[in-house]
Parts: C-alpha cells; structure tokens; sequence
C-alpha cells in the first residue's frame, strides 16, 4: 500500500502542477500544459518552471508559508482533528483561496469541486461581529457555520467580500475569491492587556498614516460594533473586473528565500538571532527581481516607517512581491501596527526588538545615528541616507498626523474608539520625535531638541487642536538643513 499523498495546485482554471509527499519528502511536478502556457509563471524564483521537477525543503517551505501560523494553525489542527504540523493535510483545509493566484486542492477536492460554481453565503456585518463574540473568535465563527479558513499569518482573520453600502460580508464556497480580510480586535485576557481591545484601531491608524507616507498601502475601513469592531483591508492580490475576480499571483520573502515562516524574524525577542535574512538580501533581491525602478528606495522608506512608528512585527512574511504580467514588483505594504504601543507602563507587552538589525543592533531602545550609518555602510548606500529619510519622514509624520486625526473622526462615532484613536496617534508621534531625537541629535540636525523642546511647551497650552496628539509640526519643520 502506497504511503503517498497527492496535492493538485492550480490557477485559473489551469493545473500548474502536482505535489507529492512520501514519508516527510516534498516532490513538486509542473504540468506540461503551465510549461507550454503563455500565462504561465514560476511559483516562485527557487521554483522555476524551466525545471518541471523539483523537491527538498524548498517545496516543503513554500507550501507551509501558504498556511495561517502559530496558535491559528494549532486550532485548525485541532478542529480538523489532524496533526499541526501535516503541511499536506492543512493545505486541503486551507488552499482553495491562498494568497496570491494559487489554490491547493486534494484529489478527491479536485474532481468534486474544480468546475463547481461557487455559492456565496451573505449575512450583514453585525450578525458578523455578534458571531465572532458569541463563538470567541474570528476563526471558531467561521468553522461553526461551516466554513474554511484560508489565510496564512498568525493572526485572527477572515477572508471575505464586503459590501460596504450595503453592510454585508459574503463568504464563497468551493475556492471562490474573496476582496478583502477583516479582522476584529483582540479580547484582553487581563488587566496588563486591556490595550489589545485597541488592535483594529491600531492597524487602521497605522496603515491609514502609512499610506500617506508610504503611497502603495491598500484601501481600508472600520466598523463600529456593539459586540466586536473590525479592521478591514483590501486584498491587492485580487483585481475585481466587472462580476469577475482575479486571482494575481504573489510570494512573499520566506517563499522568495525558500526559508519557513519560522525563520521570518532576523531576530528574536531577546535579541538573539533566528534567520539569516536581513535588511543586505532583502535589498539584494528587490534589485534583483523587482522590475520597478522606485522599489528600491520605497523599500528603505518601508524599513524607516515600522521604525518610527515601532512596528516590531514588520517581517519577511510581512513583505511580499506581486505579478505585473511581465514580472514583478514590491506588492502594497500591510499588517503594519504600532506594536511598540502595547505596554504596561514602561513594560512592552510584545516584542521589543525590530524584526531585522540595524547596524548590529535590534533593540528598539538602543538603535541610534551610527547603527543606521553602518546599515548604509553595508548596504553599500551613501553613509546619510537613513538619517535623511529619518529627518524627512518624521516632519512628514509630524504634518499629517493631524490630518489623519481628523479624516478618522468623520468616520468613528464611538466615543471611546475616539479616545483610542487619539492615544494610538499620541503614542506614534512620541515615538517619531523620541526616535528623532535619539538619531539626529548628534548629526548637523543637532538643532532638533531644542525646537523640539519649544513644540513641547507651546502644545502644553492645549490650545491647539494638534495638542490632542502630543505633536506638531513646528518641532521638525524648523530643523535648519
């Protein structure tokens, strides 16, 4: 009796190829047909289609970054009443509306489900939000109504279609597409916690600041509930075309490296080491693959934002690249959040260290003007590149903090959400002006604490609306150059 277990993966309605596992061992077998197809593209750049066969870690590395991760995986395991750790078993759990153009399918799934229509359960956002609360999360709503879960990451997450007019959610059955990811915010176990209950804020504030910063961050919007509010992003690796939604395809960098998602951190909470892959190969790469000229530079900035605003989590799977139909560029930026804002008292709840080093160094704390010198050292760039993005980017911040401050209260009602927003705000702008000062203090922007000083003392009058986030602009424009 064979002991071999077989996976069809499949974009379109085209198969791209087989996968066969034996006793631990990943083959993965193009298809003729994807070979010969003019739409035809690598699944990734370790796993080119030049070569039809292709096995080792690789394959096995490229399929568990399809998977969700950590705690989520460990509860779809334990739903499906299956081992945590059975990559090929999961994905027929998982696969039928990965990330990116791919879906994974067992053979059975295949020849049951291929060519069936998919059917759309729609309800509207509160008996959502009521849904998530009464079954205590995200994932156990979607298992009790009988649905799959389909998303890598860690987090707690839906994938879905929305309707923002009409205020409904519709879920596809049978591998249909989905538009965006939501995510409702966390449950505080304790006390210590009781700041988690922020984190769809967090990750609206974040992105919606990211994308005036940033530019290729997708759409997003919130959604006040009684029961549970909810984060909701745009998904970039669909593309909707009249009734028709378009699968694009993607890999992020633990797929691009052939690495697994548990080596995603170059470093660990306390500081010690866990990949190999920093900021130099992730440079190297997006010079090598990305086919847009900017990508380069919109990389560094993406590096100083999770910075600034102390977004710890900002890893390779936390980056990724997406088809252009001749090649490839940087996909938007998502999952970025202030994690630095999760403290109790002085104490950081999460992790402390960024996710890559800088300059030797990772502690958030400890990381100043000559860490981000010998960063550019070793990239190879001109030695003020970082400290000039910093300088930039912090009176950028500092402009537009105001202004997301404003759009957001034209969209939040909830008197505490208000609340919240204002101190998420309050927070990432003493982070950029404590990260200021920390880089710029001993360099020809030696002026910036002093002017610094005298935005203090002038916001201490709260007679200024930008008062309510504990900074303006004034203390970063001035700097002479």
């Amino acid at each position: 009796m064979s002991n071999e277990r077989k996976l069809i993966i499949t974009s379109g309605e085209k198969i791209v190829g087989d996968i066969i596992e034996k006793d631990g061992d990943f083959t993965f077998k193009y298809d003729d047909s994807w070979i010969g197809s003019k739409e035809s593209f690598d699944m990734s750049p370790k796993i080119k289609k030049t070569l039809k066969i292709h096995s080792g870690n690789q394959i096995k590395n490229f399929l568990e970054n399809l998977l969700p991760e950590g705690t989520i995986r460990k509860r779809i395991a334990e739903n499906n009443k299956t081992d945590d750790k059975d990559i090929i078993k999961l994905l027929e759990i998982t696969g039928r509306d990965a990330a990116g153009a791919l879906q994974v399918y067992s053979e059975e799934d295949f020849k049951n489900l291929k060519y069936k229509s998919s059917e759309v359960h729609t309800i509207s956002i509160d008996e959502l939000a009521t849904g998530i609360k009464r079954e205590g999360s995200a994932l156990n709503y979607i298992t009790s109504v009988g649905l799959k879960p389909s998303l890598s990451g860690a987090q707690d997450k839906i994938a879905c279609r929305y309707d923002k007019a009409n205020k409904t959610i519709s879920f596809p059955t049978n591998g249909g597409a989905t538009t965006h990811i939501l995510k409702p915010n966390s449950v505080a176990r304790d006390t210590h916690h009781k700041l988690l209950e922020l984190s769809a804020l967090n990750e609206l504030v974040s992105m919606r600041l990211a994308k005036k910063i940033l530019s290729n961050v997708p759409s997003t919007c919130f959604y006040e509930s009684t029961e549970r509010d909810l984060f909701i992003v745009e998904r970039y690796d669909r593309m909707v075309e009249k009734t028709d939604i378009k699968r694009i395809h993607q890999f992020d960098f633990c797929q691009y490296f052939g690495i697994g998602s548990a080596d995603k951190y170059e470093v660990s909470n306390s500081g010690g080491s866990i990949g190999s892959y920093g900021i130099k190969k992730l440079l190297e790469a997006i010079r090598d693959k990305s086919e847009e000229s900017l990508d380069v530079d919109s990389f560094l900035d993406w590096i100083i934002y999770n910075y600034l605003i102390e977004n710890t989590d900002s890893h390779l799977k936390n980056i990724s690249m997406i088809s252009t139909g001749s090649g490839f560029k940087l996909a938007p930026y998502y999952d970025m959040t202030s994690v630095g804002f999760y403290r109790d008292g002085a104490i950081f709840l999460f992790d402390n260290h960024f996710a890559f080093l800088i300059g030797g160094v990772s502690k958030m704390n400890d990381i100043g003007d000559h860490h981000w010198t010998l960063l550019a050292k070793d990239l190879g760039l001109a030695q003020g590149i970082f400290l000039e993005k910093i300088k930039n980017m912090s009176i950028k911040i500092s402009r537009d903090l105001p202004e997301v401050y404003n759009e957001l209260k034209k969209e939040i009602t909830n008197a505490k959400n208000l609340k919240g927003t204002e101190k998420i705000l309050k927070y990432i702008g003493t982070s950029v002006k404590e990260k200021s000062y920390r880089c710029l203090i001993n360099t020809k922007y030696k002026n910036i604490r002093e002017k610094c000083l005298e935005c203090d003392k002038a916001l201490s009058t709260k007679t200024a609306s930008k008062s309510v986030l504990g900074i303006g602009p004034e203390c970063l424009m001035k700097i002479e150059k």
